[in-house]
């Protein structure tokens, strides 16, 4: 059972990775992982540690950061392509999960 549950969270990840820029919800990635969503979203949480929708918008603002350092893209471009309905709230979450506390940085300040 240890080894179907590994091999259907590894799956799960792989799909979450190669989808991170669409419209992701548990349902979806359950489905793909042909689990039930509670089934599903019991194992997920007890294998990684936290909430699929938790690992996707920590996934997707880890991307975000990327572009936002490597790139001079907009960050209300950046916002949209990682599924945040505002660069305020984008804003916020970044903030949120990296303790930034900076002003007049590139990273969050761009227009």
């Amino acid at each position: 059972m240890y080894e179907e549950y590994k091999a259907m969270i590894k799956k799960a990840i792989k799909y979450i990775e190669d989808h991170l820029d669409e419209e992701l919800t548990t349902e979806k990635v359950a489905s793909h992982s042909a689990v039930s969503m509670y089934h599903f979203h019991r194992i997920f949480q007890s294998y990684v540690g936290m909430s699929v929708t938790n690992y996707i918008r920590k996934r997707r603002l880890t991307h975000a950061a990327q572009v936002l350092v490597s790139t001079e893209r907009a960050v209300i471009d950046i916002a949209v392509q990682y599924g945040f309905s505002s660069q305020e709230a984008f804003t916020r979450a970044f903030k949120r999960m990296f303790q930034y506390k900076k002003k007049g940085k590139r990273i969050i300040d761009n227009d």
